[in-house]
């Protein structure tokens, strides 16, 4: 039995004794109940944990005027459902066949110029034999008992579906890679999303994109994030020894990367338009400005340069896509607790 599990039966048994029944029970079972108490104080409740999940973007006017409306809201509704970004799966469909409305062939009927794929989406179907990716990651989207590969109520959710088996809510650089294998196709998947999507929108009850962000290190916070020394500490400060690896918490590109006063030397990665990530005081770095790094790529070595009494790694993030001081916030609920040291 899980720990959730064993807690939440701990606690119905706990309910459901009377206390006529305990205090009959209590000389006999005093060593049980001991050990329940003891339990239920070391467990307490099921802990609530971050979960990471895709950017929840609004719609831009450009998406507005460029996709169809039906296919804009079976791009918007597989993103929710499989928790890959919508954009990301506008794009493609964008690049792919303009949303269906290339007059090429292959996107209404038949296959491709190059005999293998097939629909909205492109999938590939074993040259028209019904095999390939759309067999492995087909979807009924419109629940009609049928799977067609040129519905695009079937095949969006199966693009949605495809990336979530490359990777893709926790890479999706290497999810749309996998898709088309070339980095060419990538840019222009990323370039496309980018013009579709509208304001970052976020649930009041938490910040925006929690959970998104992967540890850099592994080691105990010895410094929070907010007021110390009459100034403002603008990240966490994480224990670890001089040259330990820092790794990127997401995938993204590189902002910064050199000598910043204070910092010492300093790194910083652009995840999204909304959503960058720093850290300081590192020995060196192994990226330059400019570089595109996958989540868990070590970008620097830390260390205790700039304004620094001991080695230690100092993290940040940003609502913003460079560093600035007043877009500085809490790095602790972005950062996933699964993957906390």
């Amino acid at each position: 039995m899980s720990a959730p599990a064993a807690r939440n039966a701990a606690a119905g048994i706990a309910a459901g004794v009377t206390l006529k029944l305990a205090a009959a029970l209590a000389a006999a079972l005093a060593p049980a109940l001991v050990l329940l108490i003891v339990v239920a104080a070391v467990f307490g409740p099921p802990a609530q944990h971050a979960t990471s999940g895709a950017l929840r973007y609004g719609v831009s006017a450009f998406a507005l005027k460029d996709i169809p409306p039906d296919y804009l809201r079976l791009y918007q509704d597989a993103g929710e459902r499989y928790g890959i970004d919508w954009a990301i799966l506008a794009a493609i469909g964008k690049v792919e066949t303009d949303h269906g409305r290339s007059p090429a062939p292959g996107v209404r009927s038949g296959q491709n110029t190059n005999g293998c794929c097939a629909g909205p989406m492109q999938f590939n179907n074993d040259f028209g034999r019904g095999g390939g990716t759309w067999a492995a990651y087909a979807v009924d989207g419109n629940h009609d008992t049928h799977k067609d590969i040129y519905d695009p109520a079937d095949a969006i959710p199966a693009a949605a579906n495809y990336l979530v088996a490359l990777g893709g809510r926790a890479d999706i650089r290497r999810a749309i890679f996998g898709y088309n294998h070339a980095w060419w196709y990538v840019t222009q998947v990323e370039t496309s999303a980018d013009r579709y999507r509208g304001g970052l929108q976020t649930n009041p009850d938490r910040p925006p994109d929690v959970g998104h962000l992967a540890w850099p290190v592994r080691g105990p916070v010895v410094s929070p994030f907010g007021p110390r020394w009459g100034r403002m500490h603008e990240g966490i400060d994480i224990a670890v020894t001089a040259g330990t690896p820092v790794h990127a918490p997401a995938a993204g590109r590189v902002s910064y990367a050199g000598w910043m006063s204070g910092y010492g030397q300093f790194v910083c990665i652009t995840h999204t338009p909304r959503l960058s990530s720093c850290a300081a005081h590192n020995t060196s770095l192994r990226v330059h400005v400019g570089d595109n790094v996958d989540r868990g790529a070590v970008i620097a070595l830390s260390g205790c340069t700039g304004r620094c009494f001991g080695d230690h790694l100092h993290f940040e993030v940003h609502t913003a896509a460079t560093w600035s001081h007043p877009s500085a916030v809490d790095p602790l609920p972005y950062l996933r607790d699964d993957q906390a040291p």
